[in-house]
């Protein structure tokens, strides 16, 4: 086997590692090096944000990736975003899945609303329609499960619970650092509990 032909094996095994085995995606854990992320190949974007630098890939099953690392290149966020393809709908963790499994359903599986955060909206209108956002404390990862309802189906979520009509669309793991400087103090909701790693 050529050294390249290992290197793309090596890719595509990292590309493939169940995020359920310790809170990661494409290989990628919280507090990983970013040097790490070679391995993903060229990015699609790169960019800043305050004190970050972020970077941004299109995996091969149409998701998007996106890692942001502190000045000493350590991992601090990921995101994974649906790219709307059958082969990306797998979120791989909890049993969920990308367009099918609702607000609803998470909150059911994982025994409350979760966490929110006195410095982001727990609900943001956008183009793409009404995003939801529920975070839960995974082992010693902050995870957000992101949904959404579109325009098309907003009419309807007024009659009947919103979340039944809200669907996963994008899984973000953050540290608790960062969700602290960022987002700021995090309050839950009575039935919250922490929920161990998997």
């Amino acid at each position: 086997m050529t050294a390249r032909l290992a290197a793309i094996c090596c890719s595509l095994m990292l590309l493939s590692a169940s995020p359920a085995a310790a809170q990661s995606f494409a290989g990628l854990q919280i507090g990983d090096n970013a040097e790490k992320a070679k391995a993903l190949g060229l990015p699609s974007d790169t960019g800043r944000y305050q004190e970050y630098d972020l970077t941004k890939w299109r995996l091969p099953n149409g998701n998007d990736l996106s890692i942001s690392a502190d000045a000493n290149g350590q991992i601090e966020f990921i995101e994974t975003d649906w790219g709307a393809t059958a082969a990306g709908a797998a979120a791989g963790m909890f049993g969920f899945t990308y367009g099918q499994t609702s607000r609803s359903a998470i909150r059911k599986k994982l025994g409350s609303n979760g966490l929110s955060f006195r410095n982001r909206a727990p609900v943001m209108n956008t183009a793409s329609g009404l995003l939801m956002m529920n975070s839960y404390e995974v082992g010693t990862v902050i995870v957000t499960f992101l949904t959404l309802i579109a325009p098309a189906d907003i009419d309807k979520a007024k009659t009947g619970e919103l979340g039944d009509h809200a669907r996963l669309v994008a899984i973000s793991l953050a540290s608790p650092g960062y969700a602290a400087h960022n987002w700021g103090m995090a309050t839950n909701d009575p039935a919250y509990k922490k929920l161990p790693a998997p």
